[in-house]
Order: structure tokens, then sequence, then C-alpha cells
């Protein structure tokens, strides 16, 4: 046993230097290592196993994009390929082991090497980060001796700080008053395979006294921790408060004891096996049971929910038949719906859209202890044809779904009816209902139905609807805080093989730098990270009689005032006259302008104790601060964020800019009849003009501001208003509906206080009903569900101008860091959601109370409310204030692919049926192997609309041109709404006047049969033969280039042809072309020749445009297209498209 045990160590520590990969290896059925005590048992060895001759040999899982955000992988500048991993633990430094930084820089000598961070599969994605380092900025314990298992411990210093966002993150380490063994709680730990894919593993922690006992020729100290690579027969690990929300357990009115385990899919619904059900409710004829959910420890707890149901809201599958392991699937009906908080929520369903298998990806169920704790476990999910080959006595049929007990353990108390989850990017999922439960006797696989198969009837027998739930009974969510797990009080029946990790614990007391060598405590302390301490401020005082400038510090305690101490400020007042100063707040660094705000302070803002005299009593102070001025920048005009250099235009600071000198100044696009029709629009009866705006979310009531409201109905005690809904143009049309209110039905936020920018939320009840129709429509809020942050999403907004016309602008949602960051005024707090002026315009008409929204696959959602308007003084961030947004700060940035120009952008995510018209060109030739990528766009089922240019070089020098097409699909893999139609030369028109220039560029192809027409796929629409619109200062609407496996899209403003000529350095613009303007909207990195420009109108989308040139990001010239109205009749005359008069 201890050579077996000896041989996996060894695989394991190769792996990650050589990065064995044997995972298709045939492999014959043996019994090997069967640690599972029981007579008779065998332990198969399947094919896709990585080991023939260790069951359980494994690659791991796949992670998924920011799962493990602080991984870092090394490399030093001669090999070239990676050498070893470590941790990011602050934006500068990573953690590793001393040993593989002692042979590459200490002993070869090598002078530096780079440490990749947010790699996710090796060098092929734009969120990786390649910082470099030095040998000097090494630092190995000083203990550490080559080849020993000791003090293999340091650390790296980065040339330079790293960019967090959601793909690279600090880890945290464990706190000096954490004094856990961890013994028996889940670890995690990672590699990468030779496929270049991220992978990591889930073991046990093991005691060290264990570990020594197992473990065959290393000595195992208090800095070491192990892992158990075995995990065979096991009780799983402690789940903690709110880990598992949707679990739920469900008890008959008669037996007391739990029958089974299910999960929660919506407030309303349960989702279960069949089995216990039958037994229970329809063989045995019980009339009712219940449900309690949000148990961590049965019966002991404040948070659970015990909610009764009858037999009558109990849904077995109709093809269920007792004892079968087909159809075992049920829902059952609660009697009232669940109060949906942190420790209680429904679990997302797989959507209609996700195909996947989920083979060989890490599946998590649960069960209950006999001393009633909640536990769970994580196994392999496998193949149904390695399910079918290891189980001895069931077929495996398509509906079910196996997990492998020897990745992960054999769960002693796995109980029927318990979800199987998987987790991705967007959170959990469950895709199966544990059916068969081996206990831990045996090593079988587990069987689960696969939920997928039962989508149909899991909606036709619950409120679960598309992947989405209905929400009739809910509570606000709270923020989830991450409690730490309780020790396994299980213990496992068989022990192996562990991988043994530094304790970090254990060696915290050595990893600062000594000041004083001959004080052992003495320390330098530790570098402090952005953001870290928001509260800190330095304070340099001075005075008017004494030239020299003293140093504190203090600590902020509002917008307003610093804490210090009077000590700091006692000798200025004291022998001083005119004493004053400044405080530096918001970097950890000296020099950090663009975080750092200087504010200045006099001397009649300062108070100190009055008790204190230069004593160690009562020695305190506070600082009220006067002025904000930005450290660094002067009080004269300068010019700023001045990306265009082909056209020297300037972008003025936020202190000097007006209107007429801001590029980016907007007054947005005209809105049509029933574009947005939840804006709504509030007046007081005393004033005529408008208060502010709102959004309408249920018939009765629209969400809105608190400040108005608050200023007209609480300050000045006016007694009512009314509402305008379903107008874009004020007062002039017989859509409108006008609705009164009294003050008594409003309702502000009992937190908001008059002035701030916090809780600025009111609610007004309508006087009576809104009558809904196509002009007047509530808006969808965030669900409960909806975890996201919305961070770099399109978000639109609206406002009306003098001339009454209602107006609206897009701009990208930006993370709550980076407004932060640029905002010169405010603090951003969770409860703020901000979009950023560059990426869209800077909106002169941005109104208080208007809904900020976005748009998703099921429409349009509200995320905020508009609270700060910057008009067109200030580039910076508007700030739009809700206490809708759930999610937490996020550090998520975009990747700027071009860092010198503010304007650039990625564009936004498109979603499925958001542009059922993009088609993607692959072009090939008869003599050349070579496939050239173009856009294009349906304009009938048989036909494309692109350019000549992507064509013309093909059809002059090649032959046999064909291709194919591919639509339906914003993703680059996704077979289900996809659909490829080929072509040939044949069926290929250029405009015969084009000659490769920039004029009459336009093309068409002829599929060489009809796409099927569906929501993914459908042609777009024309200009009709009477449209004369020129389409200046509307918005247009441009697909680009697939990025990360999906579409990416952007909207500019399109500019009229003057304009267009003015400010195009290099082409020249004629009336075929149409362009748009990068200064509204953005520099689209991603931007695809032959792509459809498309406005909106009443009737829907129109084409009215096909990208002909592009420049990029780097540089901000206007986009060229070519005008499709001007080639309406030799459209018609190459394709079947009939133009409407």
């Amino acid at each position: 046993m201890k050579f077996v045990a000896a041989f996996v160590v060894v695989v394991f520590l190769l792996a990650s230097v050589v990065a064995i990969d044997i995972e298709n290896q045939e492999a014959e059925t043996i019994a090997v290592d069967n640690h599972d005590q029981s007579p008779g048992a065998t332990v198969l060895s399947p094919k896709s196993a990585p080991s023939s001759t260790n069951r359980l040999a494994t690659n791991g899982y796949a992670s998924f994009y920011g799962q493990f955000p602080h991984h870092a992988e090394f490399y030093n500048h001669v090999a070239g390929n990676g050498l070893f991993y470590g941790s990011l633990i602050t934006a500068n430094y990573v953690l590793t082991g001393a040993y593989s930084l002692y042979i590459h820089f200490v002993n070869n000598n090598f002078d530096g090497g780079s440490v990749v961070l947010g790699s996710q599969n090796r060098g092929t994605e734009i969120r990786e980060q390649r910082i470099n380092f030095t040998a000097s900025g090494i630092n190995l314990h000083p203990f550490y001796e080559y080849g020993s298992n000791l003090y293999d411990i340091a650390t790296v210093r980065l040339e330079h700080g790293a960019t967090l966002n959601q793909y690279v993150q600090p880890i945290r380490l464990p706190s000096l008053s954490d004094s856990r063994n961890y013994d028996l709680m889940e670890g995690a730990t990672f590699a990468r395979l030779y496929d270049g894919s991220q992978r990591y593993v889930r073991n046990k922690v093991m005691t060290n006294i264990d570990c020594n006992l197992e473990h065959p020729f290393l000595m195992i100290y208090a800095q070491h921790i192990c892992t158990d690579s075995y995990i065979g027969a096991t009780n799983g690990y402690a789940s903690f408060y709110g880990q598992f929300p949707h679990h739920a357990e469900i008890y008959n009115d008669l037996a007391g004891d739990g029958m089974c385990y299910g999960s929660l899919i919506t407030a309303n619904y349960v989702l279960t096996g069949a089995y216990s059900l039958y037994i229970h409710f329809v063989n045995n004829n019980f009339d009712g049971g219940s449900v309690v959910l949000g148990s961590q420890n049965r019966g002991t707890e404040i948070r659970e929910q015990k909610i009764s149901f009858t037999a009558s809201g109990i849904n077995l599958h109709p093809f269920y038949e007792y004892g079968s392991n087909l159809y075992d699937i049920a829902t059952v009906r609660l009697e009232h719906g669940a109060t949906l908080n942190q420790y209680v929520q429904p679990i997302r369903l797989p959507s209609l859209s996700d195909s996947r298998n989920y083979d060989l990806m890490e599946g998590a169920t649960f069960a209950r202890l006999y001393d009633g704790s909640q536990r769970y476990v994580r196994n392999k999910v496998m193949t149904n044809i390695d399910c079918n080959l290891e189980h001895p006595f069931l077929m495996i049929y398509a509906q079910h779904i196996c997990t492998d007990s020897y990745i992960g353990g054999a769960f002693c108390h796995r109980n029927s009816g318990a979800a199987l989850t998987i987790e991705d990017e967007r959170g959990r999922v469950q895709i199966g209902i544990t059916r068969w439960m081996n206990q831990c006797d045996y090593n079988y696989p587990n069987i689960h139905v696969r939920v997928s198969t039962f989508r149909d009837w899991i909606s036709a027998n619950s409120d679960y609807i598309n992947g989405t739930f209905v929400v009739l009974s809910c509570v606000a969510i709270f923020a989830i805080g991450v409690i730490a797990a309780h020790d396994d009080a299980g213990e496992s029946q068989m022990r192996a093989t562990e991988v043994f990790n530094l304790n970090l614990s254990a060696l915290l007391k050595d990893r600062e730098p000594r000041i004083e060598e001959s004080n052992r405590l003495s320390t330098d302390g530790y570098a402090a990270f952005p953001g870290q301490f928001p509260y800190h401020a330095r304070v340099y005082i001075t005075s008017a009689s004494d030239t020299s400038t003293s140093i504190s510090a203090g600590s902020l305690i509002t917008a307003n005032y610093i804490l210090t101490s009077a000590f700091s400020l006692y000798v200025k007042l004291k022998n001083n006259i005119g004493v004053h100063g400044y405080t530096i707040l918001g970097s950890p660094y000296e020099n950090d302008a663009a975080r750092q705000q200087r504010i200045n302070f006099n001397e009649a803002g300062i108070k100190i104790h009055p008790l204190y005299a230069d004593s160690g009593l009562y020695n305190i102070g506070t600082i009220r601060v006067v002025a904000i001025d930005v450290v660094n920048q002067e009080d004269e005009k300068i010019a700023v964020h001045n990306h265009d250099q082909s056209r020297g235009a300037k972008v003025l600071s936020p202190k000097s800019a007006p209107s007429s000198t801001n590029r980016l100044a907007t007054n947005g696009y005209v809105s049509f009849n029933g574009q947005f029709p939840h804006h709504a629009e509030i007046y007081n009866d005393l004033i005529i003009d408008g208060m502010c705006y709102g959004s309408l979310i249920t018939p009765n009531y629209v969400l809105t501001t608190a400040y108005w409201l608050f200023f007209y109905f609480i300050k000045n005690h006016y007694k009512g208003g009314f509402v305008v809904l379903g107008s874009p143009n004020l007062g002039t049309e017989l859509r409108e509906q006008k609705i009164s209110f009294s003050g008594s039905t409003i309702n502000i936020h009992p937190s908001y206080e008059y002035g701030s920018i916090l809780y600025d939320i009111a609610t007004v009840r309508l006087g009576h009903a809104a009558t809904l129709n196509q002009y007047v429509q509530p808006i969808r809020l965030p669900s409960l569900s909806d975890a996201r942050n919305y961070d770099l999403m399109e978000g639109a907004t609206f406002a009306r101008l003098n001339d009454g016309s209602q107006r609206y602008v897009r701009n990208k949602v930006m993370t709550n860091t980076d407004c932060n960051l640029e905002h010169p005024l405010h603090n951003m707090y969770a409860q703020h959601i901000c979009t950023d002026s560059y990426i869209g315009g800077a909106f002169c008409h941005r109104g208080d109370g208007a809904a900020l929204i976005i748009e998703d696959e099921k429409g349009r959602v509200q995320i905020g409310i508009t609270r700060w308007m910057n008009d067109v003084l200030l580039n910076d961030s508007t700030s739009s204030v809700s206490s809708l947004n759930l999610s937490a700060l996020s550090n998520d940035t975009e990747p700027r692919l071009e860092e010198s120009n503010r304007l650039s952008t990625d564009g936004y995510a498109a979603f499925p049926g958001q542009f059922p018209y993009h088609a993607r060109l692959n072009i090939t030739s008869a003599s050349s192997y070579v496939t050239s990528n173009t856009g294009g766009s349906l304009i009938t089922a048989n036909y494309i609309l692109t350019t000549a240019s992507s064509l013309y070089t093909r059809l002059r020098y090649e032959i046999g041109v064909h291709g194919y097409t591919i639509l339906g699909s914003p993703y680059e893999e996704d077979a289900a709404r996809q659909q490829r139609i080929n072509f040939n030369e044949a069926g290929i028109a250029i405009h015969p006047l084009h000659a490769d220039s920039g004029l009459y560029n336009i093309g068409t192809i002829r599929l060489e049969h009809p796409a099927i027409l569906d929501q993914y796929v459908y042609p777009i629409r024309l200009p009709s033969l009477s449209d004369a619109r020129t389409y200046d200062m509307m918005e247009g609407t441009s697909p680009g280039a697939i990025e990360g496996g999906q579409l990416r899209y952007s909207r500019n403003q399109v500019m009229s042809n003057a304009d267009c000529i003015r400010e195009h350095p290099t082409v020249l613009v004629y009336a075929q072309h149409i362009c748009t303007d990068t200064f509204i909207g953005g520099a689209f990195c991603l931007r695809e020749l032959s792509a459809a420009l498309v406005v909106e109108d009443e009737k829907g989308p129109i084409q009215i445009g096909i990208t002909t040139r592009d420049y990029g990001c780097s540089s901000n010239n206007p986009t060229l297209f070519t005008r499709v109205s001007d080639f309406r009749d030799w459209i018609s005359m190459n394709s079947d498209y009939v133009f409407n008069f």
C-alpha cells in the first residue's frame, strides 16, 4: 500500500511540470486499489480515466472565466513556457513556492521573467495580463534550503500593479486571528494541461497526524497542510448558512421525519423525485405535508421556513411507474409563496438554449446527517456511456445523468430528490435530481434524473417560465456573506496519498521585513492597496505666521469632516495665526493623481477638545474641509483627454469646458411613439412645468427619485400633482394619459435626507390605474435572482428638450470602481450605478428621476434612476441611483484595446435574437485554400446584402468562388440556433461600377436554399421608395466581430455628410456614403466590414448602410458606410427584395 501511495504522489507532482494527459488511453476492466471493504465490490476502470492503472486519477475540471481570478502563472524570459504557478495576493505581489524560483532565478541567474494573470486558455485571450518582474523583486524565505520541503515559500514583486477586474483579483489570506487548522474542509487547487486549459480539483483537507501516517517518504510539520487524494466513503462537507439556498426538505404530516429532498425552483414550487412522493401520497393516501426551506441544522434556526402543501398540489410525471428509474420527477405546489432572502432562493434550471451534456463538469449534491447538519459533496459528472459500463445492475438512459464516486468520494448520506447542481459563469444551475443512492458501501456511479430532458414538463407543472421564475411573494435580498465551513464530523473509512502544501497561517509571522534586527517583533507593517483604507487622510498643516508644514493623519468620518488628534493641531493654534492646510484622500501611494483628492481647510474649521492641554487626555479634534482641489490640477484652462490627434479637437478640463467646446456633447436621439412606453413625467398642481421624470412599474405606481418629491411635497407642502404617460411630444397627442395623485400617496425612502445622494428613491401611487396599450406599458425591474452588476452593458435614459420633444441617449454602464476614480464631486456606493459619458456621449438634457434601462433576451429592464446630471460641462460619469441594484461593487473593467484613446470600446455583447438579420460570411475558392471572413445582412430568405470589396478580388483573380454564411446566433458555437447555408459563384453579384474603390461598394449573394425564418433568423427591412430621410442625428447600430465567442455591437450617431467631410482627414465622402460619429457612441474596436448599419423607427429596424471603411479604435475618425437608399434599384435587380412605396 505504501508503494501505491508513493506512486500517486509522484504522478500529481510531476503533472504540474510535464502536464501528463493520457485521458484517451484504453483501459481494461481490472480491480485496483479496492479500498471498498464490502464483500464482492468491484472497481471498474472506465475508458475515459486519465490513468489506466489508477481509478482515482483525474485531469480535474475545466474552470470558467473568472472562477479563480487569483491564479498566476510564472514564465522566465529564456524558457518561454510556463514554469510554475502562484497566487495574486495584492495588486503588486504574487505568492508562490521557493523551489522553482530558486532553480531558475537564483541557481541559474536568470535576470527576470513574467507573470500571466487572468488566463483561461493560455495565450488566446484579451483578458490576460502579462506583467514582468526582475530577479531583485524575488523574496525567498531566508530559511529555505534547496531541496528541502521546509520554508518553501516566496513572494514576487511585479514591475507594476495588476489591473483588477472580474478576471484578476487578489486572494484573501488567513487573518492573524484565524486559528483554524482547516481539517476536513474542502480545498481547491489548480494546474494547466498540455492543451492550455486551466484545470482544478477539490480534495478534503487532512489532519497533519493522518498525513504523517500515510505519506511514505516525507515528514509533515506544522507549516504544512495536506489534502487527501482518496476520499472514499465520506460524510461530505458541512455547508455554511446560505450556501445552498434552494435546498428543500419534504415531510409528511404523519411520519414527522423527512421523506426526501427537493429544490426550490420558484417561490411557489419545489422540484423533486417521484419515488418518495408516490409511496407516501399516492400509495398511502396521505393528505398533505410540509416543506422546510432555509435550514442549516434541522429545527434549530429562525431562518427556517416551514410551508405546508396538500396532496392536490403534487404533480407526478404521468409516465412514472412505482419502482422504475424512468420519469422519476415531480413538482410540489406550496400553499403560499416562500419568502425569498439570502437563505431561501430558487435555483436556476437549464435554459432552452442550453444544449450541454455537462460531462466531466463538477456536480454538487446534498443530504442531512443523523446529527441534523446539512452536508454536501462534489463529484465529477460522467458520460452516460461510462455510467452504463460501470453500473452493475441498472440501465442508464438519455433522461439520466451520472456522477463518479471515485472523483469526489462515495457520499454516505446522498438522498433521493436532492438537486445535482453545477456552476458556470452565471452561477449555479440544477442539472439533475438524485435518484439512485448507493450510500458508501459501494463505489458505483450515482444516478440522477436529467433536468434538461423535462424542461417542457416542468414548465407545464409549475410557474417556472423559460429559464426564469415568477415571484409572487418576496422580500428584499440581502448581500450574502461568506461564512467559514465547519469541520466535518464524519471520518473517512479509507486514507491514501496526499498533496502537501504550506500552511500560510503558520508562516504569517515570517513574511514582513524587519527594521530593528535586535527586536524580533519589529516590523514595517504591510503595504496597503488602493481602496483598502478609503477613509484614511494625510493632513498637512501650516500657518500665515510660520511657513513650516507639519504632517499628521486622520480619518474621513463624513464627506465634510476629518477626525484627528488635538495634539497635531494644538501647537500650531497656540503659537501661530492663520492656521490652514489641506488633506490628501483616496490613495495609498504618494503620487497618484488619478485617485487622490486634495481638500483645503482653514482655522475656522478646526476644533480641538476644550479640556486638551498638550497632555495625553482629551486628545481629539475635527477638521471641516472647505473646497475640493484635485491634486496637480491647475486652475487655468487646460486641454485633457485630447484623444483625437488627427484633427486637433480639444476636450477641455471639467473646470472650464462650456458645451460649445465639448466634442462629446449631444442632445441625444428623438424617440418615436411607443419606443419607451414606461416613461413618465411628474408635475405639481402649481407649477405647469415638469418637476422630474419617472417610470411606470405597474398600472398604479410610478418609480422616481426622492429629491424633487421631497422638495415640493414635504418641504413646500404642495398637496398634489399629476403624471403624464404615453407622450413623446408634450401636450400634442391623443396618446397622452394625464393621471392625478395626492401628496399622501407619495412614498419616500425612510432613510433619505434632503440633498443627499443616498436612498434617493420614491414611488407615487396614481389616483387611478393607467390604461395599458402600446404607448403606455410598465417597465420590468430586476428579478430577485438577477445578481448582475450590469457593468459594461448598454444603458439608455431619457429627458425632454425645451421644444417639447422626448430624447434619449445610450451610454455604457461603468464599474463603480471606475466611476469613483473618474467622478470629481461624489463618492459612489453600492446603491449607485454609473454610465460613461465617453461611450455614448455627454447628454445635455438628462433628467432627474428618469429610468436607466438595459436590454436582454427577455426585453427591457430598469436598473437605475437618474440622479446626478453633469450636462455637458463635464465628461465625468453620470450617476444613476437605484436601491434596486443589489449587486456588490465589482472591479471589472473593460479591456481597452487602445489605451491611448478614452473613446475606444469593445462595444456590447449581443444576445440571441437581437440581430436576426446579421450574417457571417466565409468565402473561399477552388484555386485558393485561403478563407476570408466578412459580414452581411439577410434581406430576404434567399439573399445576403454585403459589400463589393469583400468579393471583388476573389472574383477577379480566382476561379470557383464559393462559401457559406452563418445565420441565427451571436455565439460562435451555437448549433441549436445557427443555420449554415452554402453559396457559389453563380449566386454572387457586385455592382458593375465598383473597381476596388470606395465607390459603388455593394454586392448581393444568393443562398443555395432559403433560410428558415424564426426569432433568430429574420430579414432586415430596407428603406422604402418614398423614404427621403438622410437619417442625420439618428441612432445607428452596427454589429461587429465575434470576440470571446460572442458577437459585439456598437451604436453611434449618424452624421450629416457635410460634417463628415469636414472631420474626415483622409477620405472623400460622396452622396452614396453615410457616416457615423465616433464621439457619440465610441470608437468601436471590433467593427466588421460589410455589416449592416441600422436605425429604428415606429415600424422597427431598417438598414440604411453597409460598413465600408473602419479605422479601428486608435483614432476617432468618422466611420464610413455605403448608403443603401442610393442603390434601391440595383438591389431590386440583383435580389428578390421588393421595395414598398
